[in-house]
């Protein structure tokens, strides 16, 4: 379908993905020069009345919340009797490639999607409105971070037909809230996005789809594992922010996004602000009451100084005896002057050297704790880029150990190498100290697609759409069954996990081989090669257009190319065939527009 002009209006330009319910395609709109989503609804629900009757209803249903955070509804329309619904189209990548590819992802850019996802919700949400199906798929987050929501309440359409609506929420079963059978509430998306915030920080879905309709975990079931044991990165404030947002039961959850908008926005606050996230959702316990006349003594005690009265002296009674008058104390014989003198010198003389003798103890204590019982202490090594056999028997030499403390997959260091030390290269460290080191896993694998028979310049895009940036054409060759210019093979072959730095080398196709011509003069027979330029005109155009190169040597007349290009685009053309010279044809969307005689280049 692709170059298709739905309506006479919208022309398809690439595949965007296939559901249970629609094709779904990226089309220009040819009136008001936008690119568009367009959702083609399958054929055999096309006929389907009382679908075509609610996607209808979907597409001019008023909405409050158009110019928010989801992505809008333009219409819908027929063509030829095919229903198709055209969107907004969200510039970005969904959420779901970017968890595949970074996940998890670190605290602050976690945060900060989940503040776009709750910003788009919370004018529905404010409303009453329910996205219903929220899941890592519909969320588009764009190169500045701004984040996009498809598909907001299109799940619903299908209710009346059973086997569609399950498959669309099978892939949603994860996220999906306890209570969810009883339909979509903003406390079910709260619940959605406390999943997606587990997903992110933690790589995992903590929820496998289970059961026997939908998966759905029953209420009283235990709640999400922790996302500190798989990830202890992740604050206890973080921890317990997720907690809230998927409670089994909907009353102890945010009522709805714009809630958990301000504790995701307390968070960021936090983190840029530099900030320990020490606080608590969690209730805290009541200390003890304080009774008022302990709080008033205290006041008062502190609050002015007492004047404190001696007692009059007691009277002697009867009883008592007489105190005796007391005697007066009896002076001590005089010393004579010189001894007194002699003396304090003789006790100044006992104190200098008790003095000297305790300092020559402890100077000769420290010297033989500090050279003779300290241990030997050794600079950490360089061990980054090493491996982990390398590591350990340069450690061992030295008297180190290593402890491998994490292993984690890492785009810029090859599998079994350590890429962070702790403590540092050069650092000093007791004799039989640790080492802590973190292990590369390898770059993150992707799973190469299926390009054969696409031309070059779509193979190159859709790898290009998967993250693989080195596409080479290795080389060309004649092919019965493949169009000239299309992927023959594939290197890697599809479906083979490999990383993003992998190489991936395309053969094309050259077309049908040539004929050698009959009673030819003997110049006809050698097989030679055309180099063929092209240059695509503009003329006013700002779309693809399709290019064919048509071939006549002495043979037949044979299409050696077939592709779309943008108006303007300069390339060349290889060809092989007989004969001193050929006639070469351009056609442009299917008109020729050049036609001349080529001479051979070898």
């Amino acid at each position: 379908m692709i170059g298709q002009v739905l309506r006479y209006r919208y022309e398809l330009e690439r595949r965007l993905g296939e559901g249970a319910a629609f094709l779904t395609f990226v089309a220009r709109d040819r009136i008001k020069n936008r690119s568009v989503v367009i959702k083609v609804l399958r054929p055999s629900l096309n006929t389907n009345p009382a679908i075509r009757m609610a996607l209808k209803e979907y597409a001019e249903a008023p909405r409050d919340w158009a110019g928010t955070g989801l992505t809008s509804v333009l219409g819908v329309d027929d063509h030829e009797g095919h229903l198709f619904l055209i969107t907004e189209l969200a510039a970005g990548m969904p959420l779901s490639e970017r968890i595949r590819r970074t996940a998890p992802f670190s605290v602050p850019v976690a945060v900060d999607t989940a503040i776009g996802i709750a910003q788009a919700l919370d004018p529905a949400h404010r409303l009453g409105k329910a996205h219903g199906a929220l899941q890592p798929t519909d969320i588009i987050v764009g190169v500045d971070g701004g984040v996009k929501i498809t598909d907001f309440g299109l799940r619903d359409v299908f209710l009346a037909e059973t086997e569609v609506y399950a498959a669309l929420t099978a892939s949603h079963a994860p996220y999906e809230a306890p209570e969810a059978e009883g339909g979509p509430t903003p406390e079910s998306d709260v619940y959605a996005l406390g999943v997606i915030l587990f997903e992110m920080l933690t790589g995992e879905r903590p929820l496998v789809a289970t059961g026997a309709a939908r998966g759905l975990v029953d209420p009283g079931a235990a709640p999400l594992p922790s996302m500190r044991t798989l990830n202890p990165g992740v604050p206890k404030m973080m921890e317990e922010l997720v907690d809230k947002a998927t409670a089994r039961s909907p009353a102890g959850r945010y009522r709805n996004a714009g809630e958990m908008l301000l504790d995701l926005k307390a968070m960021r606050d936090s983190l840029r602000f530099g900030k320990a996230l020490d606080w608590s959702l969690k209730p805290s316990g009541v200390p003890p009451p304080v009774t008022a006349p302990a709080v008033e003594t205290r006041l008062k005690v502190e609050a002015t100084p007492v004047a404190v009265v001696a007692p009059p002296p007691s009277k002697p009674t009867p009883q008592q005896p007489k105190p005796s008058r007391p005697q007066p104390a009896r002076k001590p014989a005089p010393v004579a002057e010189t001894d007194s003198g002699w003396q304090k010198t003789l006790n100044l003389i006992n104190l200098s050297l008790t003095m000297l003798f305790i300092l020559v103890v402890l100077g000769g204590s420290a010297f033989l704790f500090l050279n003779v019982t300290k241990p030997n202490e050794l600079k950490v090594p360089p061990l980054i880029g090493k491996t982990v056999a390398e590591a350990r028997n340069i450690l061992n030499e030295r008297k180190l150990k290593l402890k491998v403390a994490q292993q984690v997959i890492n785009d810029n260091y090859p599998p079994d190498t350590i890429f962070t030390t702790s403590p540092g290269s050069g650092t000093l460290v007791r004799e039989g100290s640790s080492v802590a080191v973190a292990v590369s896993l390898g770059p993150k694998q992707f799973t190469v697609p299926d390009v054969r028979g696409l031309t070059e310049s779509r193979a190159k895009e859709a790898l290009e759409r998967e993250g693989f940036k080195k596409v080479d054409v290795a080389t060309r060759e004649y092919n019965e069954e493949v169009s000239a210019g299309s992927v023959i093979r594939q290197e890697p072959k599809p479906g083979v996990e490999v990383d993003l730095s992998q190489r991936i080398q395309l053969v094309l196709s050259n077309g049908t081989s040539p004929e050698v011509p009959q009673d030819a003069d003997p110049n006809q027979t050698e097989l030679r090669t055309w180099t063929i330029p092209v240059s695509v005109p503009r003329r006013g155009r700002r779309d693809q257009v399709h290019v064919e190169v048509e071939f006549k040597d002495a043979g037949e007349a044979r299409i050696v190319y077939d592709d779309y290009h943008w108006p303007g685009d300069k390339f060349e053309v290889p060809a092989s065939g007989y004969g001193t010279s050929a006639t070469v044809s351009i056609l442009v969307d299917g008109k020729r527009i050049s036609r001349r005689r080529l001479a051979p280049t070898e």
